[in-house]
């Protein structure tokens, strides 16, 4: 496998980069990154802490650069989000009052809904990978990060899909098997302990599928954004990096997952203080806490769009941090910093040699 700009098709990062900004039909359109301060990867094995910590500095350096990239896409989402939940609530209060126009209305507005969750958000997936590139110092500007992650786009999209296949196949699988345990059990019989020890194994066995592969796909994104491979091979290669080192793996994921939430549970204290408000302003019923469609239409919009800004700042961390991760799995297990400087020691020569009649 190829390695270094043949590997990531681009170049490596420079310490900063002009840029003129256009807008077009409200997207942000990026020729070059307005002051783009991405390091060079470490070329020292760090901790999973020191990349994690890597991750949040370069956001903070970079903040310009996340919210231009992620702003208008993420409005979008916070109104897909908004129409779901308007239509998923309605359509309930219309079915009970047997407003059959309203309803199909409802159902309407929910499926746009859906479907502009589904989409939003992967293009937002594919548009925080480029960020990963850039980390990794596969490219030096975000738009050829971008490009070359769009170019691709329907691998990783693949990619991304069959993972998420996968964990809900093999769950199936395991649930399936528990349910017929417990469909048969019995106390005090001959299959008694054979059948418990059945669910308990089910049990088990479900766990730690849904831990290997949740693991595996935070691999699969570093993969996906770096490496050119059919969409099998590029799942493959997640789990093969997963399994060669699965305990720091299944660390670096716990320490993410505990930093992500130690930023977003301060910044969500807006929204507790306004759904506090609204809880006594309606006389601290129940009906609030339990019944989406008494909540005021208000609460909904900022709630919304108040969980996308907080998206806005914790998505980048955790995909830079995996970016971060993988490379230095790579360093660790592949020595791809040895493999890049060889790379860009032979590209001159073979370049010369190409030029020679």
């Amino acid at each position: 496998m190829a390695t270094g700009q043949d590997e990531a098709g681009g170049s490596k990062v420079g310490s900063s980069q002009s840029f003129d900004r256009q807008t077009s039909l409200g997207f942000a359109k990026i020729d070059v990154m307005e002051t783009v301060l991405f390091d060079p990867p470490p070329q020292q094995l760090q901790s999973v802490g020191d990349l994690i910590g890597r991750a949040v500095r370069l956001y903070r350096k970079n903040i310009k650069l996340f919210f231009h990239v992620l702003i208008w896409p993420t409005v979008f989402l916070t109104a897909a989000k908004v129409a779901f939940h308007w239509g998923v609530t309605n359509f309930s209060l219309r079915f009970d009052q047997k407003d059959w126009t309203l309803m199909g209305i409802s159902a309407f507005v929910a499926l746009i809904g859906i479907l502009g969750l589904i989409s939003v958000g992967f293009y937002l997936t594919l548009k925080q990978l480029a960020f990963i590139r850039l980390v990794d110092g596969y490219d030096s500007t975000y738009n050829n990060a971008n490009a070359y992650v769009m170019r691709r786009k329907w691998k990783i999209v693949g990619l991304i899909l069959l993972s998420y296949l996968f964990i809900i196949g093999t769950s199936i699988l395991w649930l399936v098997a528990m349910s017929v345990c417990m469909a048969f059990f019995k106390a005090n019989t001959a299959s008694t302990y054979p059948l418990f020890a059945g669910i308990v194994f089910s049990l088990i066995g479900f766990l730690v599928t849904i831990t290997i592969t949740s693991i595996a796909l935070y691999l699969a994104f570093g993969v996906g954004a770096c490496e050119d491979l059919p969409i099998v091979g590029l799942f493959k290669r997640s789990l093969s990096l997963l399994f060669q080192d699965f305990w720091r793996a299944g660390y670096f994921c716990t320490l993410l997952f505990i930093a992500l939430m130690a930023v977003q549970y301060p910044l969500s204290l807006p929204i507790v203080l306004v759904s506090i408000f609204e809880f006594m302003r309606q006389g601290m019923t129940t009906d609030f806490v339990t019944d989406p469609g008494k909540m005021p239409f208000y609460f909904t919009l900022v709630n919304q769009a108040w969980e996308s800004i907080i998206s806005m700042v914790t998505w980048p961390i955790s995909f830079m941090a995996t970016g971060l991760f993988y490379y230095d799995l790579r360093m660790r297990k592949e020595g791809i910093d040895l493999l890049r400087q060889l790379d860009s020691i032979s590209k001159p020569a073979a370049a010369i040699a190409e030029e020679k009649p």
